[in-house]
């Protein structure tokens, strides 16, 4: 199990459940995958301001895309937000 601690002030927060890292230019920020695929999903638009409904993946270090579940490697993903082209 990965565990996540972090100092703020005084307190020490700590995290024991999975733990991805997701990128978007230059802001980073750290999810925990243990919810729904749909919760996971929720999380990222709200951490990341994503107002809309527009579609995005996460890509691994080897530009895989995945899927967002509970059961994801922990690692740093690149969160890619459909550009509607079509």
């Amino acid at each position: 199990m990965l565990k996540l601690t972090s100092l703020i002030g005084d307190d020490t927060h700590s995290y024991g459940g999975r733990v991805i890292t997701v990128k978007l230019g230059d802001y980073t920020r750290r999810v925990g995958v243990d919810g729904t695929a749909d919760a996971i999903k929720d999380v990222i638009r709200s951490l990341f301001g994503i107002r809309t409904r527009r579609a995005f993946w996460l890509e691994d270090e080897d530009q895989v895309a995945r899927s967002l579940d509970r059961d994801m490697p922990p690692g740093t993903y690149t969160l890619r937000l459909d550009e509607g082209k079509c």
